[in-house]
């Protein structure tokens, strides 16, 4: 049973830090207005620098539930309009339902873990739980090195293939350069740089916890055990 509470401890713990990471990269709209300064997509849009960040602002209060509704008006052409249509914004339902989960999913690991670390305290936890991050720490490895893989090679048939998986709803995810605003100001390079922040960002916590817990492994979790026979 330890083994088991221990190897979910550290799946949860790993969730946790990628779940934070995600929510600090992907809600910051300080991220997405030097991306568009950096690459003049208001100017590539013609819309105005105004415009285009406070409709990212927009879209990113109604995903932390801030906000009903992602209507915002912008001028594009010399006219004022709605931003975004009834397909984009039936999308964006879709996309806070699935956002607002995985937070959801984030705070029951954090609850587990605190739950796995009481129940293991009083008998080696040290060593339990250090294990079982590093258990579950591997078969992470695994996964994201497959999806770095895949990301790196073709990052378009990465991105079409998660919203097959995660939208198999509907294709409201389909939008269409040129017509849809949302896809204009999220183009590629927005998500790419934005997952390139977070897989850095989880390297280096992830390299600094599996450190600590193969050094705890290797050279003190052997003591404590002799010590406990």
């Amino acid at each position: 049973m330890k083994k088991l509470i221990s190897f979910l401890f550290g799946w949860s713990i790993i969730l946790v830090i990628l779940i934070g990471s995600i929510r600090f990269w992907a809600l910051r709209p300080s991220f997405y207005e030097t991306l568009y300064k950096q690459n003049h997509l208001a100017e590539q849009l013609d819309v105005s620098e105004q415009d285009l960040n406070r409709c990212i602002e927009v879209l990113l209060a109604y995903l932390e539930d801030e906000r009903q509704d992602i209507h915002c008006t912008i001028t594009k052409d010399g006219r004022s309009q709605e931003a975004f249509d009834k397909r984009e914004r039936l999308h964006m339902v879709d996309v806070k339902n699935l956002y607002q989960n995985v937070l959801k999913l984030g705070n029951g690991c954090l609850v587990f873990a605190l739950c796995a670390f009481l129940y293991l305290r009083k008998d080696h936890w040290r060593e339990w739980l250090s294990r079982g991050i590093l258990q579950a720490g591997l078969c992470f490895v695994t996964i994201m090195a497959f999806l770095g893989i895949w990301m790196a090679t073709d990052f378009n048939d990465f991105w079409v293939h998660f919203h097959y998986v995660f939208f198999p709803q509907n294709d409201y995810w389909i939008l269409t350069p040129g017509v849809d605003f949302m896809i204009d100001m999220l183009p590629e390079f927005v998500f790419n740089a934005l997952v390139t922040r977070i897989v850095i960002t989880d390297l280096i916590v992830f390299a600094v916890l599996f450190g600590y817990c193969i050094y705890y492994q290797r050279r003190k979790a052997p003591i404590a055990w002799e010590e406990e026979k």
